[in-house]
């Protein structure tokens, strides 16, 4: 996964970083998401949302590798929402919409964001029910992506 954030996020990486202790610091974070109670969830979604930003801004350069991994991590699992158990695909919309919402994302990386919400809504079940979950995290923000919303405009029917 590493490489793949090298290649997407070239800005955040510095020679000789050890790619696994990357991942694993960025899965350590994840984790404390997705092994918390129903009633902890978004207590630990604040608390990752609080922690991605610090690795944003940081100017460490593994502090932000940990970022551009957490990221991309999330991103590409998006493709496999429609395996998901319930508990984790409100997880990690949740997580989804939190990073929306929190503005942790550079405009095209919002752009592909939202573009998975999309998506979601024009497929049955399980991504639905993310891009609905994620829609609702960060529900008093939709004015600001007027885009997003004709494009959910038209795809009104199959929601």
């Amino acid at each position: 996964m590493v490489a793949k954030n090298q290649e997407l996020f070239p800005q955040h990486y510095a020679p000789g970083q050890n790619s696994e202790e990357i991942d694993a610091a960025a899965n350590e974070h994840f984790q404390r998401v997705f092994s918390a109670k129903d009633n902890e969830v978004d207590a630990r979604i604040a608390e990752l949302i609080e922690t991605m930003q610090n690795f944003k801004e940081s100017t460490e350069v593994k502090d932000q590798e940990i970022y551009a991994c957490m990221l991309h991590g999330l991103f590409d699992e998006y493709r496999f929402l429609h395996r998901y158990p319930q508990q984790y695909l409100t997880k990690i919309a949740k997580l989804f919409g939190a990073i929306i919402k929190n503005n942790l994302l550079d405009r095209v990386l919002q752009d592909i964001a939202l573009k998975f919400v999309i998506e979601a809504f024009r497929r049955d079940g399980r991504r639905q029910k993310f891009g609905i979950i994620v829609i609702k995290s960060f529900f008093d923000m939709l004015p600001q992506f007027p885009k997003f919303l004709e494009d959910i405009y038209q795809i009104r029917q199959s929601i």
